[in-house]
This record gives structure tokens, C-alpha cells and sequence, in this order.
């Protein structure tokens, strides 16, 4: 932690989100934080914003949340996360100490290299809305299931199942159907 980093003189070290104008290049705002991220990143609210930043969490099993004005302008969002917890029982899921080059055994059985420890962790991964924007579904990858977040109320609607180490999520035009990349 503390170096500067060679492309911006701004970033030390940790997370941070920045906001860029597409039309000049140039660098609107930055929100320098310790929380922490992971691969999904979405934006929802009407056309000229406000906005809401939605981030999925991965280890800190949640979704953080940051306001975008309309002129790019970030601040931590209200409420600042939406906690995920695990849906499977402490008895039930996997955790990883996966060998590399392993082969799996059937879906029915633990697969080599990962033992059955208990879901302890969500590691909310890649994260869609809706078409309407009315609905953020959220791949957690640590349960095995897909978290729906109501985007209006901030809250869990459910989980479902979602096959072995959900990772990626997609939506279709109409909003009917989800797809989900098991890369378990």
C-alpha cells in the first residue's frame, strides 16, 4: 500500500472508481476507498441522473452502492451496501482448495480438490439489471446462488440456485430469462 501509481500521480494503493468524459478524455471525479471490489460493475437511475453505481463486493459478500450526479460527480451511496448472506446451511457447499489440472467428479459428489466445509461466503461476482433497470441479479459465486435486488428498495427480493461457482450473469432483451456462467 501507499505507491503512487505510474499512470495516475491519485492512486495509491486500495480501490477506487473514477469517472471519465467520454468526449474529452479527461478524468471528472475519483472516490478513493477502502472497500473492496470485484469484477461486476453496473449503473442505473433516468436518463440525465441522478444515478446509482451498483459494485459486487467478492469477498466482503455484498453489493456496494455510490451515487453519480449528473455532471460525474462520485460520493458513497445510501445505503452504503447491500449485504449478501449465504443461503446454503453451514453444513452444505464448497470450499475451494482446488489442485489445478484435477478432474471433477459428478455434480452429485464433491469435486477433487474442494472440500465440503459449509457456504460461509457469497463472493458476489458478476452483476446484471434488468432491462427496466428495476432488478440488479447478482452471481454468488461462494453459494452457489443468484441474489435478486429490488433496485428501488435496496433489498433482497430471494436466491435461487445457480449450479456450481456462478460467475458471470446475463439478461435477456424481454427480462425473462437469465443465463449464468458455472465455471465450477
Amino acid at each position: 500500500g501507499g505507491y503512487s501509481s505510474y499512470q495516475s500521480p491519485t492512486n495509491v494503493g486500495g480501490y477506487s472508481l473514477t469517472v471519465v468524459s467520454t468526449s474529452s478524455f479527461s478524468v471528472v471525479s475519483q472516490l478513493h476507498t477502502s472497500q473492496r471490489f470485484y469484477i461486476g460493475l453496473q449503473i442505473s437511475g433516468p436518463v440525465g441522473g441522478p444515478y446509482t453505481v451498483w459494485a459486487a463486493g467478492g469477498p466482503d459478500n455484498d453489493v456496494k452502492l455510490f451515487s453519480l450526479s449528473s455532471i460525474g460527480v462520485l460520493t458513497p451511496g445510501t445505503p452504503a451496501n447491500i449485504v449478501i448472506p449465504p443461503t446454503l446451511p453451514q453444513n452444505a457447499g464448497y470450499v475451494s482448495n482446488y489442485i489445478p489440472g484435477a478432474p471433477l467428479k459428478s455434480s452429485t459428489s464433491v469435486p477433487t480438490g474442494y472440500s465440503n466445509a459449509g457456504a460461509k461466503t457469497t463472493f458476489p461476482a458478476g452483476i446484471q439489471l434488468s432491462p427496466d433497470g428495476k432488478y440488479l441479479y447478482v452471481a454468488c459465486n461462494g453459494d452457489q446462488s443468484i441474489a435478486i435486488i429490488d433496485t428501488a428498495t435496496k433489498g433482497i427480493l430471494k436466491q435461487l440456485s445457480a449450479g456450481a461457482f456462478p460467475y458471470g450473469i446475463a439478461v435477456n432483451a424481454a427480462g425473462d430469462r437469465i443465463a449464468v456462467s458455472n465455471w465450477g
